[in-house]
């Protein structure tokens, strides 16, 4: 072989290994450019979408709050109110505790990624301008099924 074939030979081998090492260079910027918008999609934009949806259903869970409340007012009016009643208003999943001059009925709605309670408190005696108040529990107890709701 001559010494003109083995320098045409190495810059051959050169030019192959450079371009082998500038697709290596390539793909690792693009795996890295890859794992860059993976990372940013799962750190930064989900969880910010997360919570404007979270927002959104506790504003919603809020508002039929308000309209639960509007209708134990409507329900209170007879005079009487029936644990039927109350699963019509607030759905099956509420607990309640009686006393002498209150009813106080709790209840629980989902809201986005995590649930929303609230305790509607319904003055004694039931009749027309009963008053009915509710209030947001910074935590939900524990509440299942109602035993009358059926």
């Amino acid at each position: 072989m001559s010494a003109e074939n083995t320098g045409t030979a190495s810059r051959a081998l050169r030019l192959i290994g450079g371009s082998v090492a500038t697709l290596a260079g390539l793909a690792l910027l693009a795996f890295l450019l890859v794992a860059g918008v993976v990372v940013w999609v799962f750190g930064v934009a989900l969880p910010r979408h997360q919570h404007a949806i979270d927002d959104e259903s506790l504003a919603v869970a809020r508002g039929f709050a308000d309209r639960s409340q509007q209708r134990l007012v409507s329900a209170v009016a007879d005079g009487e109110l029936t644990d039927a009643e109350v699963t019509a208003v607030v759905g099956t999943m509420w607990t309640d505790e009686r006393s002498a001059d209150r009813w106080g009925v709790t209840t629980r709605y989902p809201a986005g990624s995590k649930d929303v309670c609230f305790r509607f408190d319904i003055a004694l005696p039931l009749g027309p301008g009963a008053r009915v108040t509710h209030t947001e529990l910074p935590d939900c107890p524990l509440i299942g099924p109602h035993p009358g709701a059926s």
